[in-house]
């Protein structure tokens, strides 16, 4: 009798070691787990503030170039109804300035309401004909700003 006394005993204190043991390990995970998600949302706090700033930046920059090229493109309107007929090395000149100056933009034209090429900084595109194209178009039914 006395050793299933102590045999009781024994598993006894086996038994509060162990579910001591898994108490510790499950507390101690449940801070793990708190741990990652708090930096978790701590990351995606301070990317979204991050991604939104360079947003900010990005439409500043865009707006600023949009506003040059609408500026530059009123300009080159204005004083493309003084350059003589056909506008030649005149207009080519100053398109060619205006497209070094452009980032991202290739070829500028200066076309008549029929959709033909006056003027170009690409001397291949002078005297072609647009007028049935789906840009010139648009173009020709829009109506302009301001």
């Amino acid at each position: 009798m006395d050793a299933n006394k102590v045999r009781r005993t024994l598993w006894s204190a086996l038994l509060r070691e162990w579910l001591l043991l898994v108490g510790v390990l499950a507390v101690l995970a449940g801070l793990m787990v708190y741990a990652v998600v708090r930096e978790y949302r701590r990351v995606g706090v301070s990317e979204s503030v991050r991604l939104q700033t360079q947003a900010q930046v990005v439409e500043h920059h865009v707006r600023r170039q949009l506003e040059s090229v609408d500026q530059a493109l009123r300009t080159t309107l204005q004083a493309a109804t003084h350059w003589p007929t056909p506008a030649g090395s005149v207009g080519e000149a100053s398109l060619h300035a205006l497209v070094d100056v452009m980032p991202g933009v290739r070829t500028l034209t200066v076309m008549d309401a029929k959709g033909t090429v006056l003027a170009a900084n690409r001397p291949e595109l002078l005297g072609r004909h647009y007028g049935e194209r789906d840009f010139f178009r648009a173009a020709l039914s829009a109506t302009l700003p301001r």
